[in-house]
């Protein structure tokens, strides 16, 4: 926050039992819009060390200063957390009307409201799950949860969520159905999209996941049968571990930085806008297998 003031203190932090109680904060007027993001933190130890006293007050005055100078730039959620938190309710509440899996998501639309990264990181396999499954009930739902969190994101200026697709090994192995599926999933995406060859995904070469915030981890492993399995597959990993979470999160970021970039920013990349959408029968064919032959550094 601009110029750095001095607010180091001797004062030592204190360990403290941590207590949430969401009726008496509603007693006391807090509005269930801050209540709920209170939930969210208090679950992951934020109140379980009390700062020194002086640390705050230099912190609040250090900032109030920044603010009354104008000298710095605050998105206008961080100055109406009602606003924000309202918005956040509203799709998670969105969220859980779409369905199981969808419902897991929520915790996505906490952790943009804290963080300046992708509320949501997935790998897609195609080699585990094909892509004529998102024509299932059960994806298209997944899908527009994507899209309820990547709107929400989008008005609050925050990242998208990402999207990384492992490939078949060769254009070969995909259906002239799927190769149009794949292309229509490319154009309607909410999130940043990008594509890598098997060769080079290493563990996500067998894998598809999703990583919900910093909190959650969803993940197949096996071919599922149908939609439904494959929904019955992600629920049933379902795992609520930072620590996982985090390291999973941070690999399949690398991954998106050596796979090929084909939508980012709500654009086909380059290339790509020509490739998959434009009047050319052969444009996805050609896009992937134009990945497929990329060579990437690892």
């Amino acid at each position: 926050m601009g110029k750095k003031e001095n607010i180091m203190t001797s004062e030592p932090a204190r360990r403290r039992e941590s207590r949430f109680d969401a009726a008496e904060l509603r007693g006391l007027g807090f509005p269930d819009e801050l209540i709920e993001p209170a939930r969210y933190l208090a679950g992951r130890g934020a109140y379980d060390v009390a700062p020194p006293h002086q640390l705050i007050e230099d912190t609040l005055n250090a900032c109030l200063r920044e603010l009354e100078s104008g000298s710095i730039s605050v998105p206008v959620p961080a100055l109406q957390p009602q606003v924000m938190w309202r918005a956040l309710r509203d799709s998670a509440a969105e969220l859980a009307r779409l369905g199981r899996v969808p419902a897991t998501y929520a915790d996505g639309l906490f952790y943009l409201s804290c963080n300046l990264r992708a509320p949501l990181v997935m790998v897609e396999n195609h080699n585990l799950v094909t892509p004529a499954f998102w024509g299932a009930r059960q994806f298209q739902d997944i899908r527009r949860a994507c899209g309820v969190i990547n709107r929400t994101a989008r008005s609050f200026e925050r990242p998208v969520s990402r999207r990384v697709v492992v490939l078949k090994p060769d254009l070969r192995a995909y259906t002239t159905e799927e190769i149009c599926q794949i292309a229509v999933l490319a154009r309607n995406a909410s999130s940043d999209v990008y594509w890598i060859s098997p060769e080079i995904a290493g563990e996500f070469a067998a894998r598809d996941a999703v990583v919900v915030g910093d909190m959650r981890v969803l993940s197949i492993s096996e071919k599922p049968a149908s939609a439904y399995e494959a929904e019955e597959m992600l629920l049933s990993s379902t795992m609520d571990d930072p620590v996982q979470a985090l390291a999973i999160r941070t690999r399949i970021e690398a991954l998106a930085e050596r796979a090929v970039p084909v939508k980012t920013e709500g654009l086909l990349s380059g290339e790509f806008h020509e490739l998959l959408a434009g009047s050319d029968p052969a444009g996805p064919s050609k896009a992937i297998q134009q990945v497929l032959r990329t060579p990437h550094a690892v």
